[in-house]
């Protein structure tokens, strides 16, 4: 029979928000330079809806039957949303757990995401495996006396992307203090002969992979599409979810330049200073520290506008996104593609560490949509829509007060979310874990490396394999 390494995840916002339990509200918080106030507010118990959430089609996962279209300010599934809340919507929330004492005893199994030939030339590694362990601690492994490759770092041994992998608890060095490199919880250094990859039937459940999701709004002059150079950053939604979790995003937040009122569901940060904001937004990646980072055109348009805007702008500590801390966040190469006659492009930008997925690149390789805007996508896949904010409006809304950019947030926390549910209701990582074991490859090089695939079967069990050849 075949199978698959992860169960696809199948849920609705409707389950997501049926656990009570006790919250916070967030205030709004103003950043002036660094400093930042902040207070919060106790609410009671909440009693679990019984219907579906305005906004929200129950039949959204049947492709067979188009999901009718349910309209609603988003504003409110956001203060459902609190009704899941472990946590309060502040920066508190935003760090992983921390790692319990290693075991000395025990050996580490942990699942790989990411494996990348050495990009730190001074440090005694041949390549860098990056991954999370079952308890959701993020994870760097610098790899020793591996002769491979970074081309054929993956072919050669053997090792897809999207693994379970073990590591005797003997053959673990430890890395702390001024020695570290990377962001990660963990760090350690092994011999390359020593990994192993673990067979399906002894691996663990779907791994907790951290998924931040986000969009950004820019002010363009009137009639001309934004242009970093000249055009500000006005707004940059965000929202970070657990694969496989029963719940909404457990972070969601807004960056917002200038004053905006606050959003009952998530956190607005204002800033008065757009180089502030970007270089914050950028210590908040670091201190959420994402496994996968989604979001639709992020490719085409956010990440490629935020670091040329950062440029601009002269934020020198922005563009270090991936989880090596010395490695900066460029442009490595242009894809082009032909669509109805018309060429587009997208940009290859590495983050060391992370993965990504941009959910219009993926929609357009793999599914059959004519449009390819995330509105008409939206309303395919999941019965929704985007808020009802018209491009030209949203120099007035920025110009005008708190309360019109709070209307602007919530259309861009929208288009933040939306991604995130096309992400889980799609099978994203479903499919492309099948699609880098049966090719043999990692994660991130699906979208750039590969020719358009057809839905892959479920995969056989494999044997547990030393890695050890060419190494």
């Amino acid at each position: 029979m075949l199978r698959t390494l992860i169960p696809p995840r199948i849920s609705t916002l409707v389950t997501r928000l049926c656990t009570p339990v006790a919250l916070c509200i967030p205030r709004q918080r103003q950043h002036s330079g660094s400093s930042t106030s902040e207070t919060t507010v106790a609410i009671e118990k909440v009693a679990p809806p019984t219907t579906a959430e305005p906004g929200v089609s129950i039949n959204g996962d049947n492709r067979d039957s188009p999901p009718s279209v349910i309209q609603s300010s988003f504003a409110d599934v956001l203060k459902k949303m609190m009704d899941s809340d472990l946590r309060p919507q502040s920066s508190m929330g935003w760090p992983r757990k921390g790692p319990p004492p290693l075991d000395k005893s025990v050996d580490l199994i942990f699942f790989q995401t990411e494996l990348i030939g050495n990009e730190l030339p001074d440090v005694d590694a041949d390549a860098a495996m990056f991954g999370v362990t079952k308890d959701g601690n993020s994870i760097c492994i610098r790899i020793k006396r591996c002769t491979t490759s970074r081309s054929e770092i993956t072919s050669d041994t053997k090792i897809p992307g999207m693994s379970w992998v073990k590591i005797p608890a003997t053959k673990i060095a430890h890395i702390s203090g001024l020695d570290r490199r990377s962001h990660c919880q963990l760090e350690l250094a092994v011999e390359w002969a020593d990994i192993e990859i673990q067979p399906f039937e002894d691996a663990a459940p779907p791994p907790p992979l951290r998924i931040l999701s986000f969009d950004i709004e820019c002010l363009g002059r009137e009639d001309i599409f934004p242009e970093p150079e000249v055009d500000p950053v006005i707004q940059i939604g965000n929202m970070v979810s657990i694969l496989g979790s029963p719940t909404p995003p457990f972070i969601r937040n807004i960056f917002t330049l200038d004053t905006c009122s606050e959003i009952p569901g998530a956190d607005v940060i204002s800033f008065a200073d757009e180089a502030n904001l970007l270089q914050s937004w950028s210590d908040f990646v670091q201190e959420v520290d994402p496994d996968l980072i989604i979001g639709y055109n992020i490719t085409g348009f956010d990440f490629p506008y935020l670091l040329a805007r950062a440029k601009a702008l002269q934020v020198l500590r922005f563009p270090f996104l991936g989880r090596l801390k010395e490695v900066e966040t460029v442009r490595e190469r242009t894809i082009t593609y032909t669509i109805r006659e018309h060429t587009r492009s997208w940009e290859d930008i590495p983050l060391p560490g992370r993965l990504q997925l941009d959910l219009m690149q993926y929609i357009r390789r793999e599914e059959n949509q004519r449009s390819l805007s995330l509105n008409s996508v939206s309303k395919r896949f999941l019965g929704e829509r985007k808020e009802d904010v018209h491009f030209t409006a949203i120099r007035g809304l920025q110009t005008g007060s708190a309360d019109t950019r709070q209307r602007l947030a919530v259309y861009c926390l929208k288009d933040t979310y939306l991604p995130q549910r096309l992400f889980d209701v799609l099978g994203c990582v479903d499919k492309y874990t099948a699609v880098a074991h049966e090719k043999g490859i990692q994660f991130n090089s699906i979208l750039p490396d590969c020719e358009p695939v057809e839905t892959m079967p479920m995969l056989p069990q494999p044997t547990t394999q030393i890695l050890s050849s060419n190494c």
